[in-house]
């Protein structure tokens, strides 16, 4: 190399002195050109003094190629000379040409132009002539292969990223890789910077999915290998190259993905939920219809609870795996495993004596009956958890949701070991009080109740926009809701223990009055309670795109923690309960298999969810049924209470005034104390023997 060179300067020198004796001098640049890749450049070329065009030939070669660039011949150019590489691309400034001037413009710059180029002047008997070099071609050219790229879901795709470049690859300032379908919201997949990868600036979707090979990157291949393909990964990806002085890129799309093995699966087992649906829906109605006990009718019901919401469940959970969010996948699934529990409730058999015509255990219908709406709210409660800690997992505040939520779960697991005591066990092993079997099961629905304000707490770790106004008023009526609920809820248990033990019908009297007014008291402040909770919902998750999944689960938990699982009676016509029960074991297994499957064949093909959150279509049909199925049992109360209530108010009342007038003779007050004995017997049978004995007490003492 160091010979050439100085053999170069030898000739050089030599072509000066030549030059100069002469008498032709001409003149070049005094050092390398750089040009820029697609642009243009001055090759200079030229004399002191004008030479007469005449006799003026100028000719421009690559001394490597021996190529003509280009020709000055007979007072004009000759461009058909030209070599074919630089026709159109190398020109003289013809007007410059009379004062002296013979450089060439040569445009559009390739890498191919980078060498030696001479220019020869010839005049009458003189020549003269200069070398220009084109050193290096400044380049930063970013290539893409195989840009449209076809493939399945959970297979790997390598994007191509190929970078030509005059700066080593360590040397770029930055090589980013963006999703870019959805301008404006652009999603960046990968950054290397500064010689480094920088896998945390990836979005949550890319983490641990796109990768560089690091080994191939100092050739300039910044290619990145796509791991596990979702459906919404079908788009257009920029791989973008900054260096000081130019922003280079190429894109690359994948165009068209088909469907997993896991999709089918999914497909399949919707399809299977529909079809179970369709098949066993028709026998069972008929079977509601006809009260029709026997062993094959009970277990075509069964399975017509349990099966499709199995399947539904399970297509859930492979959602999930493939394309589904964790809170979304959550949820969704518990809600179809809740909804076995639920429709067994409501199932219009529930209140038939089926476990003498199906063979199944006895406790299991004790378990369902007791124990079902608290083992529901447990579920999905636990879900409900569980999703809101996957979303604050890196939250500054770890510790203290981790804490909430372990609260959370201990209060919602608490109703579901009471009952077990209260209704299981100790009716089966012992035999306690009715009253401490009812204020150990309304204990219960205090502490549902309290859970539902600690979830709202939860959900405020969600939300920037929550002050310490919200949180103090939240505690304040969560309190206040809490103790209402305990003071009122165990009354009837206290006047059921203390019948007997009365000595005053004024007592009696005052029970029941303060029951009545503690009673309005507490719904009134229950619908604060959940009014107040819906509203500050909506207000903090306003600007999140999951705001409706949320509050439609804090609707079902609210529903679930005022509904009673107890067997009562059915006043209504039984098309009411059928109709219900219909809906929920036949029209929400249509609406979510018809739902999931229909979101998973339009996200496939279009690449992109059409809708963001499937809790927005499964959590409100869930809602509206157990809604209506509360709804349902509260007319049922009053419609089998209201009338003894205001006859027991008026007994009362026969009472209060027979003790404050103290008129009459004994045998008048016997005979009142008899009538209106005979009148609470009459409307409270279940409390005629306490009172008889109470009023054989009476008879002795005096």
């Amino acid at each position: 190399m160091c010979t050439w060179n100085v053999s170069m300067f030898r000739v050089l020198i030599s072509a000066a002195a030549l030059l100069i004796s002469e008498g032709l001098l001409v003149q070049g640049p005094a050092q390398p050109l750089v040009a820029q890749l697609g642009g243009s450049i001055i090759l200079p070329c030229s004399v002191e003094t004008p030479l007469p065009v005449e006799e003026l030939e100028v000719e421009w070669k690559r001394t490597d190629e021996e190529a003509l660039v280009h020709l000055f011949q007979d007072g004009q150019d000759r461009p058909e000379a030209q070599y074919q590489s630089y026709k159109d691309r190398a020109h003289f400034f013809s007007e410059q040409i009379f004062k002296g001037n013979f450089s060439i413009l040569l445009e559009n710059i390739t890498v191919a132009d980078t060498g030696l180029y001479r220019c020869v002047v010839y005049s009458y008997q003189d020549v003269g002539e200069i070398s220009v070099t084109i050193q290096h071609v400044e380049r930063v050219v970013v290539t893409g292969k195989d840009q449209i790229i076809l493939a399945r879901v959970g297979e790997d795709v390598v994007l191509n990223c190929m970078v030509d470049s005059h700066i080593p690859p360590q040397r770029f300032d930055e090589v980013s890789w963006k999703k870019v379908d959805k301008s404006p919201d652009i999603i960046p997949v990968l950054l290397f910077q500064n010689g480094t990868i920088f896998s945390g600036s990836s979005h949550k979707r890319y983490i641990d999915r796109a990768e560089f090979f690091r080994e191939e990157i100092p050739k300039g291949n910044f290619s990145i290998r796509l791991k596990n393909v979702q459906t919404s990964d079908k788009g257009e990806y920029m791989c973008e190259v900054h260096t000081e002085k130019s922003v280079n890129s190429a894109t690359v799309e994948i165009q068209r993905l088909g469907m997993s093995a896991l999709h089918i699966i999914i497909l399949m087992l919707c399809f299977t939920s529909l079809l179970l649906t369709f098949i066993l829906s028709i026998p069972v109605k008929i079977y509601i219809n006809r009260k029709d006990t026997g062993t094959k009718p009970m277990y075509i019901n069964y399975l017509q609870v349990v099966c499709p919401n199995i399947c539904l469940s399970i297509a859930f959970v492979l959602w999930g795996v493939i394309e589904g969010s964790v809170v979304e996948v959550t949820m969704c699934a518990t809600i179809n495993l809740s909804r076995i529990i639920l429709l067994f409730l409501m199932a219009p058999y529930f209140n038939w004596n089926t476990t003498v015509s199906v063979d199944l255990p006895v406790s299991f219908h004790r378990i369902i009956e007791y124990m079902g709406i608290p083992i529901a709210y447990l579920l999905i409660s636990t879900a409900f958890c569980s999703a809101v800690l996957h979303d604050l997992w890196n939250a500054s505040k770890w510790s203290e949701v981790v804490l909430v939520s372990a609260l959370i779960i201990l209060l919602s697991s608490t109703p579901v070991f009471l009952r077990a005591l209260s209704e299981v066990c100790f009716t089966h092993f012992f035999e306690i009080h009715f009253s401490l079997r009812f204020v150990t099961k309304y204990i219960g629905h205090i502490l549902m109740q309290t859970s539902n304000f600690f979830e709202m707490r939860l959900l405020f770790f969600r939300s920037s926009s929550v002050n310490e106004s919200m949180i103090i008023m939240a505690y304040a009526i969560g309190g206040i809701s809490a103790v209402v609920s305990f003071i009122v809820l165990p009354i009837p248990a206290v006047r059921h223990y203390f019948c007997l033990k009365l000595p005053k019908h004024q007592l009696h009297t005052l029970i029941w009055r303060c029951y009545l007014v503690w009673a309005n008291i507490m719904l009134v402040t229950l619908i604060g309670h959940s009014a107040f909770i819906l509203y500050y919902l909506n207000k903090i998750l306003e600007y999140t795109n999951e705001r409706f999944g949320w509050i439609f689960v804090t609707v079902l938990l609210h529903v679930l923690t005022a509904t009673v699982s107890e067997r009562f009676s059915r006043t209504l016509p039984d098309a009411v309960y059928n109709t219900l029960f219909m809906f929920g074991v036949a029209g929400l297994p249509v609406i979510n298999s018809v739902s999931l499957a229909t979101e998973l064949i339009l996200q496939v093909y279009k690449g992109e969810r059409t809708v963001d959150d499937l809790r927005v279509l499964v959590l409100p049909f869930e809602s509206i049924m157990a809604g209506v199925w509360l709804i349902l049992q509260i007319c049922e109360y009053w419609v089998t209470k209201w009338r003894d209530v205001g006859k027991e108010l008026y007994v009362l009342r026969d009472f209060v005034a027979q003790f404050i007038s103290q008129q009459g003779d004994t045998d008048e007050s016997d005979n009142l104390s008899e009538i209106c004995l005979s009148e609470i017997q009459r409307c409270q049978p279940e409390a005629a023997p306490f009172l008889e004995e109470r009023e054989l007490r009476r008879f002795k003492m005096s």
